[in-house]
């Protein structure tokens, strides 16, 4: 699960290239009836703090539990992009794949958006020099690759 960052902000995406920041992964199984959908549930939730990096610590949004019957909690006012592939099963030996690279599918992304709440305590009181801050950001220079 990934979290749309400002346009030119691509610091912490997994490919530094596209601005979204993975938040958090979780496993779900597919139905045993290959033709049934994969039934995901959401749940929004208003999160005026998200922190990154630390899977254990999502800030003011809930944990999403690695089970199959709960729902993901997802960000209010943000854009969200799902990543959903297969993934097969263990094969340490390699006897059955040959190699791990082979175990994952073509992932499908599927992109949500829901507006929040209640913004009221997005922004924390500052004193009236920090009330409006600015930061100029300049691009990367040219890959040469």
């Amino acid at each position: 699960m990934e979290v749309k960052a400002p346009e030119m902000d691509t610091f912490l995406s997994f490919n530094n290239r596209d601005a979204f920041y993975r938040l958090f992964s979780t496993t779900r199984k597919f139905p045993d009836d290959i033709t049934a959908p994969l039934d995901l549930q959401l749940t929004f939730h208003d999160a005026a703090v998200i922190k990154f990096g630390d899977g254990a610590d999502l800030g003011d949004l809930p944990l999403t539990a690695n089970d199959d019957a709960s729902p993901l909690q997802l960000p209010t006012g943000r854009k969200i992009r799902i990543r959903v592939y297969s993934l097969c099963k263990e094969d340490s030996t390699l006897a059955y794949f040959g190699s791990d690279e082979v175990r994952t599918g073509k992932p499908v992304t599927i992109d949500v958006r829901e507006d929040a709440q209640d913004e009221r305590n997005l922004f924390v009181n500052q004193s009236p020099t920090r009330e409006f801050q600015s930061v100029l950001l300049q691009a990367d220079p040219p890959s040469l690759a």
